[in-house]
């Protein structure tokens, strides 16, 4: 499979491009060069009793071929082909996959209703070079080592592995989990639409201020990444990070298991499924 992530994919296309684009240049300049060829003129009946012929020079000029005029070749279908895929590729690999919009594919159930296992998406990679990230949006980050490593997957910042959630609390924010009961942001229960179910269990800490079990799989993360910043039964989200989680709240990996999302690592807002058809449609 080619992975059109790599950079060096948009390279090889644009040489690709560019190669055959001059080929065929050369080959219409060539053509372009080659002499005239001069037609005899045609003759008529009633010419056969002149006694002379027209001098080929005198030979009206339409009635010469000529090369090739500039801008009229047989291969102009190709080369308009050529000229718009060298702008397309260009504009996707240079300009607006790296700066504007990016497609994922979503792997997994966590975000179900949301997002469907299947669901292609389109995120808007813009949004957070002009403002920080919001209550309950939809974001595309790269998971983070912890993330990563407590799902069995390799870590490598060099080949990042992103992931999508919902952002629950931001810096500063006092967040705790009730379970079968729901979220709660600085003393605020949310109002969660989205979900596929209400969380059932209870987060940070249990009613005995322990860690609960859900995250005792992962207790050198939990003490590492968030027991420190517990104060009274709440998680404070630290400076430059986002806590986030999956809608389909009991079967998702988020920052109830693994901690925070760094700021730097936010690659977009999701804004929009374009693939299935029947899903088409804006996220909320």
């Amino acid at each position: 499979m080619i992975d059109f992530d790599n950079p060096s994919i948009a390279v090889a296309l644009l040489a690709i491009i560019v190669g055959l684009r001059l080929a065929l240049y050369i080959v219409e300049r060539v053509m372009a060069a080659r002499p005239a060829e001069p037609v005899a003129p045609v003759i008529s009946p009633d010419d056969v009793a002149a006694e002379t012929l027209t001098p080929l020079e005198d030979v009206p000029a339409e009635a010469v071929s000529h090369p090739l005029k500039e801008g009229q070749h047989p291969f102009r279908f190709v080369t308009e082909i050529l000229d718009s895929a060298f702008i397309a590729v260009f504009l996707v690999f240079f300009l607006i996959r790296p700066f504007v919009l990016q497609a994922f594919f979503i792997p997994s159930e966590s975000m179900v209703p949301t997002l469907q296992t299947g669901d292609k998406l389109l995120a808007a990679k813009f949004t957070y070079s002009l403002r920080e990230p919001r209550h309950q949006e939809v974001v595309v980050f790269h998971a983070p080592k912890d993330a990563l490593e407590t799902s069995n997957q390799s870590y490598d910042p060099k080949h990042p592995i992103d992931y999508v959630k919902r952002v629950i609390g931001l810096p500063g924010d006092r967040v705790h989990v009730v379970a079968n009961d729901g979220v709660y942001v600085n003393d605020t229960k949310l109002n969660e639409p989205y979900l596929a179910e209400i969380p059932s269990y209870n987060f940070p800490t249990d009613a005995a201020g322990l860690a609960p079990p859900e995250v005792a799989l992962y207790p050198q993360v939990y003490d590492k990444n968030i027991k420190p910043l517990v104060e009274n039964k709440e998680l404070v989200v630290p400076p430059g990070y986002i806590f986030v989680l999956g809608d389909n709240r009991n079967r998702s990996h988020d920052s109830h298991a693994w901690g925070f999302v760094p700021r730097k690592e936010l690659v977009g807002r999701v804004l929009f499924i374009f693939w299935p058809l029947n899903r088409m449609g804006f996220v909320h």
